[in-house]
């Protein structure tokens, strides 16, 4: 694969990023014509085997949009996303010095992707299953040892 299909498959998908993406969600050429003048032209030129490649390798597809393997590939896979939002959550408990009780302040994450939403909803689950946080998503006594 030469270096510049490469760099227009990151710029496509980079492109998906920026949008927040959903599986199914289509990217229009529209909102890209900015930015696809702005590439150089070996680039430029790439997008169409780009794109091709992007549908082989199962992250895009033309009739359905970005598949959840995309959705992988831009936020990472599920596990990787729990964890993270796992870690998230903690955080801010500790940031906001959260006692027994405490729940995480969710407004926080209303701007999150829904693929992250996803992950925090399996964080929050893993978490109570630990007993750090309780049926009512707030702190436990051994949610609050183990945070300090």
């Amino acid at each position: 694969m030469s270096r510049f299909v490469q760099e227009a498959k990151n710029f496509i998908m980079d492109s998906f990023a920026e949008e927040r993406p959903t599986v199914g969600q289509k990217i229009f050429i529209r909102r890209l014509m900015v930015p696809i003048s702005k590439l150089h032209p070996p680039v430029k030129d790439a997008l169409p085997q780009a794109m091709k490649e992007l549908q082989q390798e199962g992250l895009f597809d033309n009739d359905e949009g970005l598949t959840e393997k995309g959705v992988d590939y831009i936020y990472g896979d599920l596990d990787s996303r729990t964890q993270e939002a796992r870690t998230d959550i903690l955080n801010q408990l500790r940031d906001m010095q959260a006692r027994v009780g405490y729940s995480p302040n969710w407004r926080a994450f209303i701007t999150a992707s829904e693929p992250y939403k996803n992950a925090l909803v399996a964080a929050v689950k893993e978490l109570q299953s630990e007993g750090v946080l309780d049926e009512s998503e707030a702190l436990t006594e051994k949610g609050y040892e183990s945070l300090y």
